[in-house]
């Protein structure tokens, strides 16, 4: 019998915001602290108590949105999602599960061979977290700290279809939280938790097969052997003619394996509600502009570049380094879009940096980067002999100063000694410079060709022309 597997991966993020208090309700948002004393009686859901949104909370969750390239929904819901368990002390958990802050979001990432994957977003929701279950002597405890702490639940679309993808995409994700401000997520702290939904459909059978969701990873060192886990484990199901069962799994890092927690709820067991204290979100234009407005250009900047810069990504999404000197570069100059095209296809592209240290040692300043890009962007040499250039720069010892950008690069001469040499040329044919004050426009080609081949060719015919016009009609 033929067998041919499909694998659909999502990933949902619950990643914790760093705010001053809880998402509904004045408890500070701390950590560290001595087990149940950050609750109140709204994170308890005492009969009379009403919970108010954190405008931080909002703040961050379009700001996310924002960076992800997200649709922002004008108007939003809150809903209930009741089930019981310990850790959740209300009987129920405030979300938007039916209703997100934003939807249709992406995000761009490269695997290993360095090919492009775009990561569709599906939504960016808030909700609260829950308690923290613990053991301690054979007996199972409960901390309320974390009950009622802003989550941003972040779902991707099921478009991934391997652990490396899955892994690539959740650095991807967590960085850009980091770089935005709203959270540390850390893993290891549990401010980053990550979910992954697995489900292998054999491409010769018309039914479907059910989603086993893997709870609670945070590492990613785990995240590589529960994929390929999973993955094979319903394959072997299906080729045993079982059915793989809808159910929720944990993994076991001692036994190398997933274990079944429980079977997945639908929709309808949750028995979702509206929250009946919240009123709808209205989320205007004004209040997207103020949260949009408040980010710097830096922060801008940052934004471009963990979402397009697919290069810069695949380098090193860890190093510092690099963010600044992309930074000092622009603050130089002022062209966004180009410097980070030059660096991303030239200095990431012929030079390895593996992390923070080789590229604090690199010698090339912002301040001569610049020039280099400058030059090619008023078309004073053409984008070859600026690559040419830059290659020629790494050549030399880390001390060199006071370049001379032109000579390193097959010797070419200084912007200030053309007009010399155009000069030069100008004193030596007359009667060609009498032609072209008449009229004849064929000469100045005489004039290129000479000026060309003198300096090599290292500056573009046309602004060779444009200099030797000023240079003869005197303007």
């Amino acid at each position: 019998m033929k067998y041919c597997f499909n694998v659909k991966i999502g990933i949902e993020c619950h990643i914790q915001i760093t705010s001053n208090s809880k998402a509904f309700s004045s408890s500070r948002n701390k950590n560290k602290y001595t087990n149940n004393t950050l609750i109140n009686e709204t994170d308890l859901g005492f009969p009379g108590t009403l919970p108010t949104i954190n405008k931080s909370v909002l703040g961050s969750a379009l700001t996310l949105s924002y960076a992800l390239n997200s649709d922002i929904n004008r108007c939003t819901t809150f809903m209930r999602k009741h089930y019981f368990y310990p850790d959740l002390p209300k009987g129920y958990q405030i979300t938007q599960l039916l209703s997100p802050i934003s939807e249709w979001g992406s995000i761009y990432t490269t695997n290993l061979e360095g090919r492009i994957n775009k990561l569709n977003i599906d939504r960016i929701q808030i909700e609260e977290d829950t308690g923290k279950s613990f053991y301690n002597n054979g007996s199972k405890y409960v901390n309320y700290n974390r009950a009622g702490i802003p989550l941003l639940e972040l779902v991707t679309y099921p478009n991934i279809k391997t652990s490396a993808e899955v892994i690539q995409s959740v650095r991807t994700i967590q960085e850009t939280i980091k770089r935005i401000g709203i959270s540390s997520a850390s893993m290891d702290e549990g401010a980053l938790r990550v979910d992954i939904n697995i489900s292998v459909q054999d491409k010769f059978k018309k039914s479907r097969s059910n989603r086993v969701e893997i709870k609670n990873l945070n590492s990613v060192a785990y995240i590589k052997n529960v994929v390929e886990y999973e993955i094979t484990r319903q394959i072997l199901l299906q080729k045993k003619f079982l059915e793989i069962s809808q159910e929720t799994r944990s993994w076991n890092d001692k036994l190398k394996q997933t274990k079944v927690l429980r079977f997945k709820e639908k929709s309808d067991d949750y028995k979702l509600m509206i929250e009946p204290n919240l009123p709808d979100l209205q989320i205007t234009q004004k209040l997207i502009s103020k949260v949009t407005n408040a980010i710097t250009p830096d922060k801008n900047l940052i934004f471009k570049i963990f979402t397009h810069s697919v290069k810069l990504i695949n380098a090193n999404l860890n190093n510092r380094y690099i963010i600044f000197y992309i930074l000092k570069t622009i603050k130089i100059y002022n062209h966004p879009s180009l410097v980070l095209k030059w660096i991303t296809n030239n200095v990431l592209g012929s030079f390895n940096l593996p992390t923070d240290n080789d590229f604090k040692r690199f010698f090339i300043s912002p301040n001569d980067l610049s020039k280099i890009i400058k030059l090619s962007d008023k078309k004073f040499i053409n984008n070859k002999s600026s690559k040419k250039m830059y290659k020629q720069i790494l050549l030399l010892e880390e001390n060199t100063r006071n370049i001379n950008f032109f000579h390193i690069a097959n010797k070419k001469v200084k912007l200030s000694l053309i007009d010399k040499i155009i000069g030069s040329y100008i004193d030596k044919y007359t009667i060609e410079v009498k032609k072209l004050q008449n009229g004849n426009q064929r000469v100045i080609d005489f004039f290129v060709g000479k000026i060309s081949r003198n300096i090599r060719g290292s500056i573009k015919l046309n602004v060779i022309k444009k200099l030797v016009i000023r240079k003869i009609f005197k303007y």
